[in-house]
């Protein structure tokens, strides 16, 4: 009975450790789920707060984007404006050295008829 007493006290000293271990297993497995859950909540949070930046930056990047072809759009008609307005001015200088040219060669067609009606002016005087 003695011997049966003893595996008794034994059987139930291990079924106590393991009860015990049971319930500090339990203790660190409800702490760490605990835990994670925290993490999982952080990086979340995290996670929507950085999706929330990356979409501003996207709606920032396509208005900026937008702005810079509608500012190529207003260059590029300002530089069809400067070379209509580089044209004009060729044509322009064009005809001051058209004008010009004639009135040098006018000028030339007055000196010979001025030069003309003095010998002619001289003839009939003699």
């Amino acid at each position: 009975i003695e011997a049966v007493a003893r595996r008794v006290v034994a059987a139930r000293a291990a079924i106590a450790a393991t009860e015990e271990h049971y319930s500090e297993a339990k203790r660190k497995a409800e702490e760490f789920g605990a835990q994670a859950s925290q993490l999982e909540g952080a990086a979340r949070s995290e996670l929507e707060a950085k999706t929330g930046e990356l979409a501003e930056a996207q709606e920032r990047l396509t208005r900026l984007e937008q702005g810079c072809s509608s500012r190529q759009l207003e260059l590029q008609a300002k530089a069809a404006e400067l070379q209509d307005a580089r044209a004009q001015v060729e044509a322009a200088l064009q005809d001051v050295e058209d004008a010009k040219q004639r009135e040098h060669e006018l000028r030339a067609q007055h000196r010979i008829t001025n030069e003309r009606e003095v010998a002619l002016k001289a003839e009939l005087e003699e």
